[in-house]
């Protein structure tokens, strides 16, 4: 079954916001903080690099889909801490933790869909499944279209923000703790965020590290 396309423009517009440009007061800044050992989570291991790749589960949602989709992902080797329980009481679930990875290739319709981000906080929106279509420019100034998933503010004039500058990597999940997805960006009011579907972003580290994945908690 084919979905429908909505098409929106300037999938990089948040994403600019998040870089630290040269010479700027917030690089000068980071630099600090990493001479006083602040902030430091470990050394980056590995990463998928940002690039467009066709993914499964949008193959799934809609077979006559043919774009690809953005594809970001890095990870650290954590230093001088234990690994975590993936609990928080900020996580504002029953359970207070991500308690499963979904499978399923998109969430239902309008399922409400949380996240807790770094700088936004504790975030409430709603899957919209239509198939997005993504307009933006690369680097060398050429026009690129991805499908990606979405969830969205229950009103894009009033609602609050479901994203901002520095909630890329924040884990998407749904009020049981069902991780379904990584949040990677969103346009610029915030009302839109983007994610990578968990099964799609574990096929690529899978394929990256020529490994299997065992995360802490899992049978």
């Amino acid at each position: 079954m084919s979905f429908p396309t909505a098409s929106i423009r300037n999938l990089s517009e948040m994403d600019q916001v998040n870089r630290v440009g040269h010479g700027s007061p917030d690089e000068h800044r980071l630099e600090t903080d990493k001479k006083k050992g602040k902030f430091r989570l470990g050394q980056v291991f590995a990463g998928s690099g940002l690039r467009n790749k066709h993914l499964t589960t949008i193959k799934m949602k809609d077979p006559t889909s043919t774009r690809p989709s953005i594809m970001d992902w890095a990870l650290i080797r954590l230093v001088g801490r234990a690994t975590g329980q993936n609990t928080s009481l900020d996580l504002k679930t029953p359970s207070h933790r991500f308690t499963t990875l979904t499978t399923a290739a998109s969430p239902p319709h309008e399922l409400r869909i949380f996240e807790l981000d770094h700088a936004t906080g504790w975030t409430e929106g709603q899957c919209n499944n239509l198939k997005l279509a993504n307009i933006a420019q690369d680097e060398a100034g050429d026009i690129v279209v991805t499908h990606e998933h979405h969830f969205i503010s229950e009103s894009s004039h009033t609602g609050s923000p479901v994203i901002g500058p520095g909630d890329s990597g924040a884990l998407v999940c749904d009020d049981q703790g069902r991780v379904w997805g990584m949040a990677f960006g969103g346009d610029e009011m915030g009302h839109r965020g983007y994610f990578t579907h968990i099964v799609d972003l574990f096929e690529d580290i899978r394929s990256a590290l020529g490994t299997e994945i065992r995360l802490v908690g899992q049978d």
